[in-house]
């Protein structure tokens, strides 16, 4: 299955409330289901940090039946181009995933299913709206 993430709006600096607040859409369609959700970006500044909230929802129906299920809200606080927090829920078909993440010192300490990891202060989440996911070697 292929999906194609289209945004309806110009993508967003990696620095912390250089970012106008507002919202951005970005349609996610499927080449054989059409339009088949969207996730909403909101961004907002708090001080010097900015942050980033995001909505995801999508649903496939076959003859009116859904198919397939994902729905999910992120929290990202920017500081600089440090992630300084990350905080997610998701729901895939019915399936919850939870990863936290939290700056500390010179490092990042991730939360997820697996258990507790630490990663270099560089990594970054892996959202299109940030610049940094280009010339960041390490993801999440």
């Amino acid at each position: 299955m292929g999906c194609v993430l289209a945004a309806s709006a110009a993508s967003a600096p990696a620095h912390a409330c250089d970012h106008r607040p507002g919202q951005e859409v970005y349609k996610v369609s499927h080449e054989t289901y059409g339009e088949i959700g969207r996730h909403v970006l909101t961004f907002a500044c708090q001080g010097d940090d900015l942050v980033v909230e995001t909505e995801i929802s999508s649903k496939i129906t076959v003859l009116s039946l859904p198919v397939y299920t994902l729905a999910g809200h992120y929290r990202e606080v920017w500081r600089g181009d440090r992630l300084i927090s990350f905080d997610s829920e998701l729901d895939d078909n019915g399936e919850r995933f939870e990863v936290s993440a939290r700056a500390e010192d010179d490092h990042v300490m991730i939360d997820r299913r697996r258990g507790l990891i630490e990663a270099p202060a560089t990594i970054v989440s892996d959202h299109p709206w940030n610049y940094a996911v280009l010339d960041r070697p390490l993801l999440f």
